[in-house]
């Protein structure tokens, strides 16, 4: 038996598909030669079906876009692990390094950042470069890095004499880069623990600390539009107060479209060449469930009206794409 994909706008049920055999339905007839979103239910299911994926297309590159794990407007922010993850994830989607993306609804839902922030903002260092310590200094403090005096997590750096340790977003591995006068003489990877280098690479990539940007031209268009969006005093609120002061503090991250004056994407709108399907028909009870626990928010914060503010309606999406049910 033969299971079609559906075109845009077309649905298709899919039966007696067992647990298993949904993963080999999927690699065998969605397209090879195209960028394939493949919305689920929920972040279980997005995991399992990229670990069998990678079963039935091993040379595929399968990419898993990861949810913030964070209620609306709580004063938490994500796991730095987890935005160093959603950062890589987008960073291969806009390189077109990936060839399948598992996205659970409940973060298709959420806005991302606009292609031309994410490379304006990513740079590269490469044995033999001439580097400047101090303007690298600058421009990682205004990727949103964290100058430490050990490094120990992603998005963190340190400057000891000429040797700088780096842990970029998106990597597995910090790096130690060690300087001959001006010029990158060796980048090596190191335990964090230890300190101890283990391997030399030719090259890393330096991706934003944040998904959204925070330098001072960011913090003027944060102000602005704060006091656009927000009835009332701005001073009154924690995280306008905090970010005028240069502090991104817990939370920041459901205002990140005031940090920018274009418009943020959808997760479905990412790229231009892509096939999406959607494995789950019921999207209103898991909208309706995230609206209500957004607005569990003060007084003052209800006039930020969450739901438009951060998150799509995915009710807006869902007509991009294809549906097996």
């Amino acid at each position: 038996m033969t299971y079609p994909i559906p075109k845009p706008r077309e649905k298709s049920r899919w039966l007696n598909l067992s647990q298993g055999s949904l993963p080999l339905a999927l690699a065998r007839y969605l397209p090879h030669k195209q960028l394939k979103v493949v919305l689920t239910q929920d972040a279980e299911q997005a995991l399992r079906l990229q670990t069998a994926w990678l079963f039935f297309r091993p040379h595929d590159t399968a990419v898993f876009l990861p949810d913030w794990e964070t209620l609306p407007y709580e004063r938490f922010s994500p796991h730095q692990d987890l935005v160093s993850e959603r950062l890589s994830a987008l960073w291969q989607i806009k390189s077109g390094a990936a060839d399948v993306l598992f996205v659970p609804v409940a973060t298709a839902m959420q806005k991302l950042p606009p292609v031309p922030f994410l490379a304006g903002r990513t740079f590269w260092l490469k044995t033999g470069q001439t580097l400047d310590i101090g303007r690298l200094k600058s421009d990682l403090v205004d990727a949103g890095y964290n100058h430490v005096s050990h490094v120990v997590a992603a998005g963190e750096f340190a400057v000891r004499g000429g040797i700088v340790d780096l842990f970029p977003m998106g990597s597995e591995m910090p790096y130690r880069i060690d300087l001959f006068d001006d010029e990158i003489d060796s980048i090596k990877t190191f335990d964090t623990e230890t300190q101890r280098t283990i391997s030399p690479v030719s090259e890393i990539r330096l991706l934003p600390a944040h998904e959204f940007p925070t330098d001072s031209e960011a913090q003027k268009i944060f102000r602005s539009r704060f006091r656009e969006e927000v009835d009332g005093n701005p001073n009154d609120a924690a995280v306008y107060k905090a970010v005028s002061n240069g502090h991104f503090g817990a939370g920041v991250e459901y205002y990140l479209p005031l940090f920018l004056k274009t418009s943020w994407k959808r997760c479905l709108t990412i790229s231009a060449k892509m096939r999406c399907l959607s494995l789950w028909a019921m999207f209103m009870p898991k909208q309706t469930a995230f609206g209500a626990t957004s607005n569990r928010v003060t007084p003052w914060r209800r006039a930020t009206k969450p739901i438009r503010l951060c998150f799509h309606s995915i009710c807006i999406s869902l007509p991009m794409c294809s549906q097996a049910v």
